[in-house]
């Protein structure tokens, strides 16, 4: 997870929210998971200072993957990347695009009842092609085709 913050803002996130799926394997209690969100957001300020950000992103706490859909929901548009398929950035991101919340799965993936939850409350299905990266090279390469797909890169 360090290494998604930093490269997550590093491309362009404003928030990062970790989310607590039905397939996570690490399941931190609230005392290791408020650690580990104070070392993340010190990895993001260090981050936004050396890729001369002008803001420094917020690292959300632990959320629950319902409660994280249902705010991002009431925020604006939402993509979860599905190894099991779904449309392409190209199809989902255009010029226009400013504020996406983006959903990438943990090891293992998201399970179907999660993706038809996404789906029921607005998010997109997305697909980072034929291949199944991992945990922590999918927000990278999402986040970098997102930039090119929106013209921020």
């Amino acid at each position: 997870m360090d290494s998604i913050v930093q490269k997550a803002v590093e491309t362009g996130a404003v928030k990062i929210v970790p989310v607590m799926t039905s397939r996570c394997v690490s399941r931190p209690d609230a005392k290791a998971a408020a650690r580990k969100a104070a070392r993340w957001q010190k990895i993001a300020l260090e981050a936004a200072k050396q890729s001369g950000r002008g803001i420094i992103p917020q690292v959300g706490p632990l959320t629950a993957f319902r409660e994280a859909v249902g705010q991002a929901a009431r925020d604006g548009e939402i993509i979860l990347f599905f190894e099991g398929g779904g449309k392409s950035i190209a199809e989902l991101v255009t010029r226009e695009t400013r504020e996406l919340a983006v959903f990438i799965g943990p090891e293992g993936g998201f399970e179907q009842a999660e993706v038809d939850f996404a789906e029921q409350n607005g998010a997109k299905i997305g697909t980072l092609g034929a291949r199944i990266l991992r945990t922590e090279t999918a927000p990278i390469a999402a986040l970098a085709a997102i930039m090119l797909a929106s013209g921020n890169m």
